[in-house]
């Protein structure tokens, strides 16, 4: 089966024109990064860079590849961005609020008086 985060390194390898560039920009080993692009051809069941020294230089296949992947990719990650984004615009409830909610809804007749430090 295959795993998005091939196509992503792919991408980056593709940009970059470097393992060590696309390891940079995901925040990922150089190992992984060649460990997912070896999965990838694997997959794919060809070879998608010629090695170079360290520059990667993508075949017509990977020429292809990138070109069918890279918009979606693109899109999937904005997607990504966006709700991360939301999530942070969530208010999310305090561990006063959390804690201390049964208890004021069990004792309500009670008053309580907190101070969090």
């Amino acid at each position: 089966m295959v795993n998005l985060e091939w196509y992503r390194t792919f991408k980056a390898i593709y940009k970059t024109g470097t393992l060590t560039g696309a390891a940079d920009a995901l925040f990922i080993s150089q190992p992984g990064v060649s460990l997912h692009l070896s999965s990838l051809e694997a997959y794919v069941g060809y070879k998608l860079f010629d090695r170079t020294g360290r520059k990667m230089i993508p075949t017509e296949r990977g020429k292809v590849l990138f070109n069918a992947v890279a918009e979606p990719l693109t899109r999937l990650e904005d997607v990504e961005k966006t709700f991360r984004n939301l999530q942070k615009s969530i208010p999310q409830p305090s561990v006063s609020e959390c804690v201390l909610k049964p208890f004021r809804l069990h004792w309500s007749n009670m008053f309580l008086h907190y101070l969090l430090t």
